[in-house]
């Protein structure tokens, strides 16, 4: 890899149910799966700098789980994405792995 280009694989995926997930050292990149979302909205880049919480809503009483970031830009509503139960620990890597880069100890 060439210094100063961004890393073409994800360090973490998680396959959501109407989007998938990627994780890449500076950003996240949400993969729209939706026949109406690939048309009219494509994937979506968000920066790590931009987000301000991520909430983890596990499969308890659903049969989905939840996966939900909070930007620092209030004028968005935050970005949610849903999965099956057995994409827990995927999603509960990706929140620890975005806490660490957006919260440093």
């Amino acid at each position: 890899m060439a210094t100063g280009t961004a890393p073409t694989q994800p360090t973490r995926t998680l396959t959501g149910i109407h989007n998938d997930l990627e994780l890449y050292p500076d950003r996240l990149v949400l993969r729209r799966k939706d026949v109406f979302s690939t048309l009219f909205r494509g994937d979506r880049t968000i920066y790590l700098h931009e987000i301000a919480a991520v909430h983890l809503y596990e499969c308890r009483f659903e049969s989905l789980g939840k996966l939900r970031f909070d930007l620092h830009d209030r004028t968005h509503d935050p970005i949610v994405v849903e999965f099956r139960c057995g994409q827990h620990i995927a999603a509960a890597d990706i929140k620890a792995a975005v806490e660490a880069a957006v919260h440093p100890a």
